[in-house]
C-alpha cells in the first residue's frame, strides 16, 4: 500500500509540473541538484545534503537559478489561462437554470447553412 502511494504522489507531482507547462527533466535535474529542507515545529529548518548535492558546481547553481526563473514565467502564464477559466465559470454560473427572455444582442443556432429553408 507504502508503494501505491508513493507512486501516486510521484504521477501527482508529474502531471502538475507537466499541467503548468514546466519542462519534465528540467524539473527532475532541479530536484537532484537541490537538498531537501525539512521544517521542524520549533520553526527551525534543517537540510542534511547528499555527496550528489555537495558537488553541485557554478554552473548547476547558474542553470537552477535559470530554470526557477523560466517555470516561475511559465506557471505565471498559466494563472493567465486560470483566470479566464474562472472568469467563464463565473459568468455562466447557473446559466443552465436561466429562464429569462433573449436579451436583444443574444444569438440563436438554427443549424447548418443548407438546412435552412429556401426563402425563394
Amino acid at each position: 500500500m507504502v508503494k501505491v502511494v508513493e507512486m501516486a504522489v510521484t504521477a501527482q507531482q508529474a502531471l502538475q509540473v507537466v499541467g503548468l507547462g514546466i519542462d519534465f527533466p528540467s524539473y527532475i535535474r532541479f530536484t537532484w541538484l537541490t537538498p531537501i529542507v525539512n521544517g521542524h515545529m520549533d520553526g527551525s529548518c534543517r537540510y542534511y545534503p547528499t555527496t550528489q548535492e555537495e558537488s553541485v558546481t557554478v554552473q548547476d547553481y547558474g542553470w537552477a537559478l535559470n530554470f526557477v526563473i523560466e517555470s516561475a514565467l511559465q506557471a505565471s502564464r498559466s494563472d493567465e489561462v486560470l483566470e479566464l477559466v474562472n472568469a467563464r465559470a463565473t459568468s455562466n454560473w447557473n446559466s443552465q437554470f436561466d429562464r429569462s427572455p433573449r436579451t436583444p444582442g443574444e444569438r440563436r443556432w438554427e443549424g447548418p447553412a443548407e438546412s435552412q429553408p429556401s426563402s425563394e
